[in-house]
């Protein structure tokens, strides 16, 4: 059998073998184990579990928002995997508003309705996602509820003790944000934020194709009229 055991604050995995000895009559005569630690080997096979399942939500989830006409679902369904991957409770996707000057909530995950609709809008500078799309630039915070950071205020009334989030660009331009919070823990590794780097590249092409079709829509309507 292959099972886990507590070592002090760590996880050992160890893989045991019993070899037993019969009579003739079989009864049991006496027995003996042996157990072989395969901690790196466990951890091998997690870290490559971890890698294709990356490699799995990138490529399976480019092709579809390229081609899907409804790029705003795939967004929040992508969204969500990644949470559910990186071990994350929130995430929050924010478009710029152009006509209020400031970012609305475009889809969000992992605070009740709420408060969400208290947060639909927010100004550049405020709070993480805010300083993100005025300064045009990622912002990890992390071990929040030991940061003296003001601009964690709001996600650390969440809960969230780790947080990330990244500008969407579109030709050269801020378009919105998109970022992850966990409860779980006070960092990410390096890998995690290059996912989610990359799934926000994938979210502002996507968004940017919406925008595109709702002005083909729009146009299309016009000549119509």
């Amino acid at each position: 059998i292959e099972h886990r055991l507590m070592v002090g604050d760590q996880t050992k995995w160890v893989r045991e073998k019993a070899y037993l000895e019969f009579n003739d009559a079989g009864e049991l005569l006496g027995g003996f184990g042996i157990t072989q630690d395969i901690t790196e080997r466990k951890q091998a096979e997690e870290t490559l579990k971890k890698s294709l399942e990356r490699v799995a939500i990138i490529s399976d989830t480019a092709s579809q928002l390229l081609m899907s006409q409804t790029p705003q679902l795939l967004v929040e369904a992508l969204c969500h995997r990644v949470m559910e991957h990186l071990d994350c409770h929130t995430f929050f996707n924010y478009l710029v508003d152009d006509v209020k000057n400031c970012l609305r909530l475009n889809a969000y995950s992992g605070i009740p309705e709420d408060i969400a609709k208290e947060i639909h809008f927010l100004d550049y500078g405020v709070a993480v996602c805010g300083c993100a799309a005025r300064d045009a630039c990622r912002i990890v915070a992390e071990n929040i509820p030991a940061t003296p950071d003001i601009r964690t205020d709001l996600v650390r009334s969440f809960g969230i003790t780790a947080y990330a989030c990244h500008p969407l660009f579109s030709l050269g331009q801020v378009i919105g944000t998109l970022s992850f919070g966990t409860r779980s823990r006070l960092t990410f590794t390096e890998d995690e934020l290059s996912l989610m780097k990359t799934v926000a590249e994938q979210v502002a092409i996507a968004m940017e194709r919406t925008r595109l079709l709702q002005s083909e829509r729009e146009r299309a309507d016009e000549m119509e009229r």
